[in-house]
């Protein structure tokens, strides 16, 4: 949910790179995710919203809330049950590659995620006695939708990124497909992924726009359609 770091100054930012990389906010960006990801996993009463959560996280540690986060409109029912998703098919021995836009060969948030997953699948929790054995053996049943997954992808006839073989569909085209957007579980293709995550992008900016434009009709900064 943040995006990078806020400063008042830009001469106060961290040392850069020959690249631009700033390796001090990166690790700052991926503390603040480990503590939204407990946020996220917290049980007690009254947890805070989730929307306050990364609201509060950001103005304590001065990050900028990413706006592609923001306009998904997540809580933290939904992360959770996106991530209860994956746990399933990892549990149905179903491999997954989490994905990021991260520089190559540097800490992640993903390997937070990863950690999780792999601490919560029932296999795990069973050899860990957090459950009994016939419990993790219920658990770890899949449903039928997610073991036809796990078959389409052994498929001798995948065949990525094209209309041929019996690998599991692409939802807007068809195609085999291999990205999943945890939250709706939808899979696209590589392409119909781009453009997804092209839409998601121009949403948010969009929405960061108008945004503006409103605070400047309410100060007067700008005029209406029609004003002089």
């Amino acid at each position: 949910p943040f995006a990078r770091k806020w400063l008042a100054r830009v001469e106060d930012r961290p040392p850069t790179d020959a690249e631009g990389w700033c390796a001090q906010e990166h690790l700052e960006v991926c503390q603040a995710f480990d503590a939204y990801l407990d946020a996220v996993l917290d049980d007690g009463a009254g947890a805070e919203p989730l929307g306050a959560v990364v609201a509060r996280l950001a103005a304590e540690r001065s990050l900028v809330i990413s706006e592609t986060w923001l306009v998904q409109s997540l809580d933290r029912r939904i992360v959770r049950n996106a991530l209860a998703a994956l746990e399933q098919r990892m549990a149905a021995g179903v491999r997954l590659r989490l994905l990021c836009h991260c520089r190559p060969h540097v800490r992640c948030h993903t390997e937070s995620l990863k950690a999780h997953l792999e601490l919560c699948i029932p296999g795990a929790m069973a050899r860990a006695g957090e459950i009994g054995a016939q419990a993790a053996q219920a658990a770890a049943e899949p449903p039928a939708d997610v073991l036809a997954l796990r078959g389409a992808l052994a498929s001798p006839l995948d065949r990525w990124p094209t209309f041929e073989g019996t690998g599991p569909k692409c939802s807007e085209c068809g195609q085999q497909a291999r990205a999943m957007d945890p939250a709706s579980l939808r899979i696209f293709c590589a392409f119909c992924w781009l453009q997804y995550a092209d839409t998601l992008h121009w949403k948010a900016t969009e929405g960061k726009r108008r945004r503006v434009q409103r605070a400047e009709l309410a100060e007067g900064k700008v005029g209406t359609a029609g004003s002089p």
